[in-house]
C-alpha cells in the first residue's frame, strides 16, 4: 500500500477546492455579485463528480490488490529458515490481513474526501451570497 499516493490525493483536491472557492469568490467581490460565490459551489460540485470517477479507478486498483493478497494465501512457496507450515500460514493470513485493513482506510479515505467536497461546495452553493454579505464584502442588493 502506498499511503503517499492518498495523500498527494487529499492535498491535490483541497488545493483544487480552495484555488476554485478563492477564484469565485474573489470574482464576487469584484462583480460586488455575491452569487458568484454560489456559483464557486456549483463548480465545486461538479468537480465532485470528477472526484468519484477518481475513487472508482483507485477502487479498481484497490480490488486488484486484494486479489494479490488472497493469491498469497493460495501459494506454496516455502520461507527459508521457517519450515513449520503453521508458522507459514500465520504469516500468510497476516498478510492479507494487513492488505485488507490498508484497502479498507483507503477507502474511507476516498469516502470522506467526497463527501466533504460535496458538503462543502453544497454549502458554498446555497449560502455562499449570505456569508460574503454578512462579512461586509458585498453589499446586499
Amino acid at each position: 500500500m502506498n499511503n503517499r499516493r492518498e495523500i498527494v490525493t487529499v492535498a491535490v483536491s483541497a488545493a483544487i477546492v480552495a484555488i476554485v472557492t478563492l477564484l469565485f469568490g474573489y470574482i464576487a467581490i469584484v462583480m460586488r455579485d455575491a452569487e458568484y460565490l454560489n456559483r464557486g459551489g456549483a463548480a465545486i460540485l461538479a468537480l465532485t463528480a470528477l472526484f468519484v470517477v477518481w475513487q472508482i479507478t483507485r477502487e479498481t486498483a484497490l480490488d486488484a490488490t486484494l486479489e494479490r493478497a488472497r493469491d498469497v494465501g493460495k501459494t506454496n512457496a516455502r520461507v527459508p529458515m521457517l519450515s513449520e507450515p503453521s508458522v507459514i500460514r500465520r504469516m500468510k493470513a497476516l498478510a492479507r490481513a494487513r492488505v485488507q485493513i490498508g484497502v479498507k482506510s483507503i477507502r474511507m479515505i476516498y469516502v470522506w474526501l467526497v463527501a466533504i467536497v460535496t458538503a462543502f461546495g453544497e454549502f458554498l452553493h446555497g449560502w455562499g451570497d449570505l456569508v460574503l454579505t454578512a462579512l461586509g464584502l458585498v453589499a446586499r442588493r
